[in-house]
């Protein structure tokens, strides 16, 4: 059974690369709530506006999931994780040789 993005023969879909973008995008709505307690808005308007871009936020980002796949999501997600950017690379051990 064919997966809905993914890699045929070594290129990428446009299914694919979409739920990339669709991923990026999403992070970039979670920085945007950053200005947000800046806009000269009042209270109110100002958390429906974070209300609103908290659920698109997610919305696009669980989108791109579904396009991209479990693999590759699992894939980058250890990469964006803090706990593993300082950490040595894992290489591969090599048998010792007996003598």
């Amino acid at each position: 059974m064919k997966k809905l993005g993914g890699n045929i023969k070594g290129k990428t879909t446009f299914l694919f690369k979409l739920g990339v973008a669709l991923i990026i995008v999403s992070f970039v709505k979670w920085g945007l709530l950053l200005l947000i307690p800046f806009l000269p808005y009042s209270g109110r308007v100002k958390v429906g506006i974070m209300s609103v871009v908290l659920v698109l936020a997610e919305i696009t980002f669980w989108a791109g999931v579904l396009l991209v796949g479990e693999e590759t999501y699992k894939k980058y997600k250890d990469y964006i994780n803090p706990k593993r950017w300082f950490n040595k690379r894992r290489t591969k051990k090599t048998p010792e040789k007996k003598v």
